[in-house]
């Protein structure tokens, strides 16, 4: 697979530590190692970059398929399931990233007629 610019790819060590972690969950199908590994990265890349899912690089295939898996993963608990598991781990610090290190995308900042809060 051809990286393109601001792509990042996993590291094998990191990628099998994942899939270990993947291969264990009982709410998981990894399937094909090759496409998990491009799966995982398209769900790291939305979360590092901030962008919408839908400005997913086509190497990382359908940008409506990762975020439908992503979103399968978050209500059956494996993302929160897998900060836990690394979270001691140092050499998956670069990979496993909590809400402080992810930026909003702009529609975050609020919709028309919410009140503000003010402390």
């Amino acid at each position: 697979m051809k990286y393109m610019r601001g792509e990042h790819p996993i590291e094998i060590s990191s990628m099998a530590a994942i899939e270990e972690f993947l291969d264990e969950h009982p709410n998981v199908y990894v399937g094909d190692p090759h496409k998990c590994k491009r799966l995982v990265e398209a769900m790291l890349w939305i979360g590092r970059s901030g962008a919408q899912g839908r400005f997913l690089p086509q190497s990382y295939g359908q940008w409506n398929s990762v975020y439908k898996r992503f979103n399968r993963w978050a209500k059956a608990g494996v993302w929160e399931g897998m900060l836990r598991y690394f979270a001691q781990d140092s050499d998956m610090e670069a990979i496993m990233r909590d809400a402080t290190f992810i930026p909003a995308q702009a529609c975050a900042a609020g919709g028309k007629g919410e009140t503000s809060l003010s402390i």
